[in-house]
């Protein structure tokens, strides 16, 4: 039988939508959104249900090994509901797992979950980069909480990673909110309490390097997963990039992003150590790790508002500034140009040059002229010059030089 079901398929008492990943993104699982059916005695609009591939399924199947959890009951935990068929009122306790077809002994099984609206920390990250440090230590010791209480239950989780850290209701671009953080996808290890001993079914970025070595599951695993996440939070980047970090450092890099980023040495310093490579320098538990995040000098709870664009489209908005401001440079350029067929060489124009006005009889001389004495060789200064009321004779009204007398 197949591992991947189209929209319409009906799986126990719920009917598939759609997928809430891309097919083959899960390492063990498919992921899908599901409506209930009238007979799933399910109050929810929507669930999630998690089709376990086949392959993961056999070894127990062949060994005749019961497959049966029991759903671990925490706030931040997500809910697990009950497959239809056994959710009866015959006084047995439901079951919450359960073959998609029961009457084939390779057939994937299924798990069901409550829908949160809220969407992941993965999205979170995608739209804001990343986060201050009062909100990365928030959401840190919400997941502290719930892997605490797996823990209780001797569970594991073994694959936190921010694709796993979901919200119950979704964060506002207006104003900042707490976000309520859920662990969801609570692992195939979690499905077979810890059977599954040496399977490495997890992220291998966030994988604990002596995990994937194929050490025994120990709760350090989580911590060193957390740790990559709180890292992730708090810088945009993970600590060790995509691989595993098994033969790998922590970069000077990376460290110098940490220390500024984090805004205090103590939570620097914690991260380091819940990510250290050596297990035994590591936070070996989960609550010794809770009770140095809520001794550090932070105001909680922290609050995340999201960004009105996100970062990709706020980058993309900026990029396309400049090119929008060029192509309106060129189409000035082309409204400037002269249209085709004509000459770009400049023609003479005929100007009708306007009718110039007569000179009046009296113009006005702006300069004074000098008067040529009779006895005098040299020119004298007009006597109207020394005369402050006096005012200058045209040239046209100068009177002849008077004649010497007999």
């Amino acid at each position: 039988m197949s591992d991947t079901y189209p929209p319409g398929a009906v799986i126990g008492g719920y009917q598939i939508i759609r997928p809430l990943q891309a097919q083959g993104a899960g390492a063990a699982s498919h992921v899908y959104l599901a409506r209930p059916r009238s007979d799933a005695h399910v109050t929810t609009p929507y669930v999630v249900i998690k089709i376990i591939f086949a392959d993961v399924t056999a070894p127990h199947a062949e060994q005749g090994a019961p497959i049966d959890i029991r759903p671990i009951e925490h706030p931040n935990l997500v809910r697990m509901l009950p497959v239809s068929e056994h959710a009866t009122s015959s006084g047995q306790p439901p079951k919450y797992v359960a073959p998609v077809d029961p009457g084939d002994p390779g057939s994937p099984w299924y798990v069901v979950f409550e829908y949160l609206p809220g969407g992941s920390l993965r999205h979170v990250l995608a739209r804001c980069g990343r986060l201050s440090p009062a909100a990365a230590v928030e959401i840190a010791l919400q997941v502290c909480r719930g892997l605490a209480r797996m823990h209780e239950q001797h569970v594991l989780h073994l694959d936190i990673k921010p694709e796993n850290i979901l919200l119950r209701e979704p964060l506002s671009r207006w104003q900042a909110k707490q976000p309520q953080v859920v662990i969801a996808d609570l692992g195939t290890d979690h499905v077979w309490h810890r059977r599954r001993a040496h399977s490495t079914y997890a992220t291998r970025a966030y994988l604990a390097p002596e995990r994937a070595a194929g050490r025994t599951p120990e709760p350090c695993h989580d911590v060193f997963s957390l740790g990559v996440v709180l890292f992730e939070m708090l810088t945009g980047r993970r600590p060790y990039g995509d691989d595993a970090p098994a033969t790998q450092r922590l970069d000077e890099v990376a460290d110098r992003l940490l220390s500024k980023q984090a805004g205090s040495p103590d939570l620097a310093q914690l991260v380091r150590r819940a990510i250290d490579r050596n297990p035994d320098r590591r936070y070996s538990s989960v609550a010794a790790l809770q009770a140095d995040l809520e001794r550090l000098p932070i105001e909680r709870p922290g609050r995340i508002k999201l960004p009105v664009m996100s970062g990709a489209l706020a980058y993309g908005v900026a990029a396309l500034v400049p090119l929008v401001l060029l192509l309106l440079l060129v189409l000035q350029l082309i409204s400037l140009a002269p249209p085709p067929g004509t000459s770009a060489t400049p023609t003479a124009v005929a100007t009708i040059a306007p009718p110039t006005r007569a000179p009046d009889a009296t113009p006005t001389i702006e300069q004074p002229i000098p008067v040529v004495s009779p006895t005098l060789d040299r020119p004298q200064q007009p006597t109207a010059m020394l005369q402050p009321t006096s005012t200058l004779i045209p040239t046209s009204t100068l009177l002849p030089p008077a004649s010497p007398a007999p």
